[in-house]
Protein backbone atom coordinates (compact mmCIF):
# COMPACT_ATOMS: atom_id res chain seq x y z
CA UNK A 1 0.00 0.00 0.00
CA UNK A 2 2.80 2.20 0.69
CA UNK A 3 4.19 1.41 -2.25
CA UNK A 4 1.17 2.76 -4.13
CA UNK A 5 1.05 5.92 -2.39
CA UNK A 6 5.10 6.84 -3.08
CA UNK A 7 4.25 6.15 -7.54
CA UNK A 8 1.08 8.13 -6.86
CA UNK A 9 3.32 11.35 -5.31
CA UNK A 10 5.60 10.80 -7.79
CA UNK A 11 3.20 11.12 -10.76
CA UNK A 12 1.29 13.89 -9.30
CA UNK A 13 4.96 15.53 -8.81
CA UNK A 14 6.34 15.19 -12.44
CA UNK A 15 2.95 16.11 -13.81
CA UNK A 16 3.15 19.46 -11.56
CA UNK A 17 6.79 20.07 -12.75
CA UNK A 18 5.94 19.22 -16.62
CA UNK A 19 2.75 22.00 -16.59
CA UNK A 20 5.15 24.33 -14.35
CA UNK A 21 7.82 23.96 -17.26
CA UNK A 22 4.71 24.53 -19.68
CA UNK A 23 3.94 27.62 -18.57
CA UNK A 24 7.68 29.06 -18.40
CA UNK A 25 8.39 27.87 -22.11
CA UNK A 26 5.48 29.89 -23.04
CA UNK A 27 6.54 33.03 -21.47
CA UNK A 28 9.82 32.93 -23.59
CA UNK A 29 12.60 32.74 -20.85
CA UNK A 30 14.58 35.01 -23.43
CA UNK A 31 12.95 38.08 -24.28
CA UNK A 32 14.43 41.01 -22.31
CA UNK A 33 11.41 42.44 -19.66
CA UNK A 34 12.11 45.95 -18.68
CA UNK A 35 11.51 47.26 -15.49
CA UNK A 36 7.60 48.02 -15.63
CA UNK A 37 5.23 49.46 -12.40
CA UNK A 38 2.47 47.52 -10.85
CA UNK A 39 0.64 50.14 -11.77
CA UNK A 40 1.36 50.02 -15.67
CA UNK A 41 0.65 46.27 -16.41
CA UNK A 42 -2.04 46.99 -18.65
CA UNK A 43 -0.92 50.17 -20.41
CA UNK A 44 -2.39 52.89 -19.05
CA UNK A 45 0.97 54.41 -18.52
CA UNK A 46 1.94 54.25 -22.23
CA UNK A 47 0.01 57.14 -23.64
CA UNK A 48 -1.64 57.74 -26.71
CA UNK A 49 -3.16 54.09 -26.81
CA UNK A 50 -6.97 53.41 -27.75
CA UNK A 51 -8.81 53.05 -24.85
CA UNK A 52 -11.90 50.59 -24.01
CA UNK A 53 -13.69 49.20 -21.14
CA UNK A 54 -11.71 46.11 -21.90
CA UNK A 55 -8.05 47.03 -22.70
CA UNK A 56 -5.69 49.68 -23.72
CA UNK A 57 -3.96 48.95 -27.51
CA UNK A 58 -2.68 49.89 -30.20
CA UNK A 59 -2.71 48.93 -33.79
CA UNK A 60 -0.31 46.83 -36.01
CA UNK A 61 0.03 49.20 -39.36
CA UNK A 62 2.04 48.19 -42.79
CA UNK A 63 2.80 44.59 -43.20
CA UNK A 64 2.87 43.82 -39.61
CA UNK A 65 5.49 43.74 -37.29
CA UNK A 66 7.87 40.90 -35.70
CA UNK A 67 7.57 40.75 -32.15
CA UNK A 68 11.37 40.39 -31.00
CA UNK A 69 13.03 38.56 -27.95
CA UNK A 70 14.98 41.75 -27.76
CA UNK A 71 15.20 45.69 -28.49
CA UNK A 72 17.43 44.63 -31.31
CA UNK A 73 17.24 43.41 -35.13
CA UNK A 74 19.49 40.81 -34.79
CA UNK A 75 17.63 39.20 -32.05
CA UNK A 76 15.20 36.13 -32.15
CA UNK A 77 11.57 36.79 -34.09
CA UNK A 78 8.86 35.02 -31.49
CA UNK A 79 6.41 36.00 -34.31
CA UNK A 80 4.68 38.20 -36.70
CA UNK A 81 2.22 39.99 -35.91
CA UNK A 82 -0.28 41.29 -38.75
CA UNK A 83 -1.88 44.59 -39.87
CA UNK A 84 -5.02 45.80 -37.76
CA UNK A 85 -3.68 43.21 -34.35
CA UNK A 86 -4.52 44.79 -31.07
CA UNK A 87 -1.56 44.90 -28.98
CA UNK A 88 -0.80 46.97 -25.18
CA UNK A 89 2.29 48.75 -25.46
CA UNK A 90 3.84 48.77 -22.21
CA UNK A 91 6.73 50.48 -22.07
CA UNK A 92 8.68 52.59 -24.72
CA UNK A 93 12.44 53.11 -24.44
CA UNK A 94 13.46 57.01 -24.43
CA UNK A 95 16.26 56.77 -26.98
CA UNK A 96 15.47 57.00 -30.60
CA UNK A 97 17.06 54.90 -33.46
CA UNK A 98 16.70 54.68 -37.34
CA UNK A 99 15.87 51.02 -38.90
CA UNK A 100 15.28 51.18 -42.53
CA UNK A 101 15.47 54.66 -43.09
CA UNK A 102 12.65 55.06 -40.05
CA UNK A 103 13.54 57.20 -37.22
CA UNK A 104 11.02 55.27 -33.73
CA UNK A 105 11.88 53.78 -30.47
CA UNK A 106 11.44 50.43 -29.42
CA UNK A 107 8.02 49.28 -27.77
CA UNK A 108 7.63 46.36 -25.22
CA UNK A 109 3.94 45.28 -26.91
CA UNK A 110 1.72 42.26 -25.36
CA UNK A 111 -0.14 40.16 -27.84
CA UNK A 112 -4.38 40.82 -27.79
CA UNK A 113 -4.91 37.38 -29.01
CA UNK A 114 -2.57 35.61 -26.61
CA UNK A 115 -1.59 37.57 -23.34
CA UNK A 116 1.54 35.47 -22.05
CA UNK A 117 3.11 36.31 -25.89
CA UNK A 118 5.17 39.74 -25.02
CA UNK A 119 8.20 41.14 -27.00
CA UNK A 120 9.94 44.09 -28.63
CA UNK A 121 8.60 46.12 -31.52
CA UNK A 122 9.80 49.08 -33.43
CA UNK A 123 6.82 51.64 -32.91
CA UNK A 124 6.77 53.52 -36.23
CA UNK A 125 4.98 49.98 -37.39
CA UNK A 126 2.57 50.91 -34.82
CA UNK A 127 -0.77 53.55 -34.70
CA UNK A 128 -1.40 55.56 -31.81
CA UNK A 129 -4.72 57.65 -31.61
CA UNK A 130 -2.75 60.76 -32.94
CA UNK A 131 -1.37 58.90 -36.16
CA UNK A 132 -4.78 58.92 -37.36
CA UNK A 133 -6.13 61.69 -40.32
CA UNK A 134 -9.02 62.42 -42.07
CA UNK A 135 -8.15 61.71 -46.19
CA UNK A 136 -8.46 64.44 -48.51
CA UNK A 137 -11.05 62.67 -50.49
CA UNK A 138 -13.40 59.68 -49.43
CA UNK A 139 -13.78 57.51 -52.58
CA UNK A 140 -16.59 54.44 -51.36
CA UNK A 141 -20.06 56.04 -51.15
CA UNK A 142 -21.13 52.71 -49.13
CA UNK A 143 -19.27 49.90 -47.02
CA UNK A 144 -21.26 46.95 -46.79
CA UNK A 145 -20.51 44.17 -43.54
CA UNK A 146 -21.77 40.58 -43.43
CA UNK A 147 -21.01 39.42 -40.58
CA UNK A 148 -22.63 36.40 -38.59
CA UNK A 149 -25.85 36.84 -41.19
CA UNK A 150 -25.95 40.35 -40.19
CA UNK A 151 -25.55 43.36 -42.86
CA UNK A 152 -24.19 46.47 -41.92
CA UNK A 153 -24.26 49.57 -43.90
CA UNK A 154 -22.20 52.68 -43.84
CA UNK A 155 -23.27 55.42 -46.29
CA UNK A 156 -20.14 57.54 -46.60
CA UNK A 157 -19.27 61.34 -48.07
CA UNK A 158 -16.42 62.67 -49.68
CA UNK A 159 -15.29 64.49 -47.07
CA UNK A 160 -15.31 61.61 -44.69
CA UNK A 161 -18.01 61.76 -42.73
CA UNK A 162 -20.12 58.35 -42.39
CA UNK A 163 -23.99 57.48 -40.77
CA UNK A 164 -25.34 54.31 -40.34
CA UNK A 165 -28.01 52.43 -38.98
CA UNK A 166 -28.21 48.59 -37.44
CA UNK A 167 -30.11 46.53 -40.03
CA UNK A 168 -32.62 42.98 -39.76
CA UNK A 169 -30.81 39.97 -40.05
CA UNK A 170 -30.26 38.91 -43.89
CA UNK A 171 -32.11 42.24 -44.80
CA UNK A 172 -31.66 43.12 -48.35
CA UNK A 173 -33.29 47.21 -47.84
CA UNK A 174 -32.41 49.85 -45.15
CA UNK A 175 -35.08 47.99 -42.40
CA UNK A 176 -33.86 48.61 -39.54
CA UNK A 177 -34.20 46.78 -35.87
CA UNK A 178 -32.70 50.49 -33.71
CA UNK A 179 -33.49 53.45 -34.80
CA UNK A 180 -30.77 55.38 -33.55
CA UNK A 181 -28.17 56.48 -36.23
CA UNK A 182 -25.04 56.20 -35.72
CA UNK A 183 -22.55 58.70 -37.86
CA UNK A 184 -18.98 59.88 -37.52
CA UNK A 185 -15.54 60.42 -39.30
CA UNK A 186 -13.84 58.48 -41.51
CA UNK A 187 -9.68 58.10 -40.52
CA UNK A 188 -7.06 56.74 -41.94
CA UNK A 189 -3.36 55.69 -40.96
CA UNK A 190 -1.15 53.78 -43.28
CA UNK A 191 -3.37 50.98 -44.44
CA UNK A 192 -5.67 51.24 -41.57
CA UNK A 193 -9.38 52.50 -41.41
CA UNK A 194 -10.75 53.73 -38.36
CA UNK A 195 -14.58 54.51 -38.46
CA UNK A 196 -14.51 57.04 -35.32
CA UNK A 197 -17.73 57.49 -33.73
CA UNK A 198 -19.31 61.21 -32.64
CA UNK A 199 -20.56 58.71 -29.59
CA UNK A 200 -17.46 56.55 -29.01
CA UNK A 201 -17.93 53.15 -27.15
CA UNK A 202 -16.37 50.11 -26.77
CA UNK A 203 -16.32 48.74 -29.48
CA UNK A 204 -14.25 51.03 -32.65
CA UNK A 205 -15.14 49.73 -35.81
CA UNK A 206 -11.29 48.95 -37.84
CA UNK A 207 -11.09 47.81 -41.55
CA UNK A 208 -7.70 46.59 -43.55
CA UNK A 209 -7.14 48.40 -46.76
CA UNK A 210 -5.66 45.86 -49.07
CA UNK A 211 -3.08 46.40 -52.30
CA UNK A 212 -6.27 46.56 -54.35
CA UNK A 213 -8.01 49.08 -52.24
CA UNK A 214 -10.79 47.02 -51.29
CA UNK A 215 -11.20 46.69 -47.48
CA UNK A 216 -11.16 43.72 -45.39
CA UNK A 217 -11.73 43.22 -41.83
CA UNK A 218 -9.84 44.08 -39.40
CA UNK A 219 -7.78 41.37 -37.45
CA UNK A 220 -10.45 40.86 -34.79
CA UNK A 221 -12.28 38.77 -37.34
CA UNK A 222 -9.74 36.89 -38.49
CA UNK A 223 -11.61 33.56 -37.57
CA UNK A 224 -15.05 34.63 -39.15
CA UNK A 225 -16.77 34.43 -42.27
CA UNK A 226 -17.33 38.06 -42.92
CA UNK A 227 -17.52 40.30 -46.01
CA UNK A 228 -16.57 43.93 -47.02
CA UNK A 229 -18.30 45.46 -50.10
CA UNK A 230 -17.25 48.98 -50.75
CA UNK A 231 -19.41 50.85 -53.84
Amino acid sequence: MQNIYIKTYVIILLCTISITCSEKSNKSPDVAIPVISKGCLSGQCVAGQFETAYQCFALISGDGVNLRSKPDIASRIITQLPATRKVTVLYVEQEEKTIGGMSGRWAFIRDSTKISREGWGFDQLLAYLSNFHRPKMWKPREIRVILGGNLMVYFCSSNGKFQSRPQKKGAKNIDTVNPELITGEILECKNIIWLRKDSPDDYPIFFRRLDNGNLDLSDHYRNTRGVVITK
